[in-house]
């Protein structure tokens, strides 16, 4: 988890890294890409001070740059053409509904009994001294 400050007030989220982990996983085999060939990129809008070192695919500015650096292709113009037509298809498909999305976060991530990631049972350890 990550947390983010504003004024005095502390909100956690998600570390990103792992989500955009997560997402290229999936949107790979579901285009039956390697996921080596999708580049992935975190950027904050807004006036955000990151407090620590992080990769460089995470960016508070210089999103274009970032993006225009990548200058080698690696997917053919029809391969681009197919993959577009996919990715519309899935958008417009019920199960990739946004409220079904979060739904389904909201269950793995706020369960007190329920690992989010195995899915396995979480064990009450308490270690005696």
């Amino acid at each position: 988890m990550w947390t983010q400050q504003l004024f005095r007030k502390r909100f956690k989220f998600q570390n990103p890294l792992r989500q955009n982990y997560r997402h290229t996983q999936c949107l790979g085999e579901f285009l039956g890409l390697d996921r080596r060939l999708l580049r992935s990129v975190i950027f904050f809008i807004g006036d955000a001070e990151l407090k620590t070192a992080l990769p460089e695919n995470v960016l508070t500015k210089g999103l274009s740059n970032y993006i225009k650096s990548f200058t080698e292709p690696v997917l053919s113009s029809a391969r681009v053409v197919e993959i577009e037509h996919e990715l519309q298809a899935l958008k417009t498909s019920r199960a990739s509904r946004r409220a079904d999305h979060v739904k389904s976060l909201k269950a793995r991530y706020e369960s007190v009994t329920t690992c989010p990631r195995c899915g396995g049972a979480l064990v009450n350890y308490v270690r005696h001294l």
